[in-house]
């Protein structure tokens, strides 16, 4: 298709494809995909990747952890939230547990069940299916624990510190790179029911220095500048 698309003198861009045809792209970027030793002139790095995300606004780290926010994508490939739920040092009484839900979540019955249960015990447990005002609750959370698709990023571009836990092996490379970069905390998806979250969310102040240098970390690898790269990519492309 793009050799056929090629013959009639149109250039071609191409975002993450690791298919035969990219050695016939004009302008590839490999963002998400790691698998690049057979990706040759691919341009790299997570300071190429657009979000959704409209404004570029900053989250402030307060020493005190409010806001929780907890995601694992449209879809939760294995199981995570039902894992979570079944971890008993993961739910304390001093804070808001965020929930986003979509309608494809197999799990969402049985959090249904988990709030009445804590609701009785007076947690602070919010389930949100389907949010139209996702930015707004993203720029109100203190923690992300998330997965690793693209709101790990839009958590980064935000300096949120975020407890990542991956879906697909391809995030998980991902998550071990920004690890490196002191950027996120990687937690392994097998140790999930028995991981001690007290550890990491609490007031304490080795916690705050903590999510305070994640989030330094975070804004240095996401800066909010990737459109107007790639734009001027495109340009010089086409100058060509």
């Amino acid at each position: 298709l793009i050799k056929c698309i090629k013959s009639n003198l149109i250039k071609v861009i191409s975002f993450d494809d690791l298919g035969s045809g990219n050695k016939y792209v004009d302008l590839k970027y490999n963002i998400l995909l790691r698998k690049e030793n057979n990706i040759k002139k691919a341009i790299k790095g997570f300071n190429n990747l657009i979000l959704t995300t409209n404004k570029l606004k900053i989250n402030y780290i307060k020493k005190r952890i409010k806001n929780i926010l907890i995601f694992f994508g449209g879809y939760d490939h294995n199981l995570i939230l039902e894992k979570l739920l079944k971890n008993n040092s993961f739910f304390q009484k001093k804070y808001n547990y965020n929930f986003i839900i979509t309608s494809n979540n197999s799990s969402y019955q049985n959090l249904v069940e988990k709030k009445k249960f804590l609701y009785t015990n007076h947690f602070n447990i919010n389930l949100i299916k389907n949010p139209k005002n996702f930015e707004y609750i993203l720029h109100n959370t203190d923690l992300a624990i998330i997965s690793g698709g693209l709101t790990m990023f839009e958590c980064l571009q935000s300096g949120i510190p975020s407890l990542v836990i991956p879906q697909y092996k391809h995030q998980e490379e991902n998550i071990k790179i920004l690890k490196k970069k002191k950027a996120v905390l990687f937690l392994p998806k097998k140790i999930i029911n028995t991981f001690n979250f007290k550890n990491i969310i609490n007031d304490n102040e080795s916690s705050y220095l903590i999510r305070k240098k994640m989030s330094l970390n975070a804004r240095l690898i996401i800066n909010g500048k990737a459109s107007k790269k790639i734009i001027n990519d495109i340009y010089k492309l086409m100058k060509a």
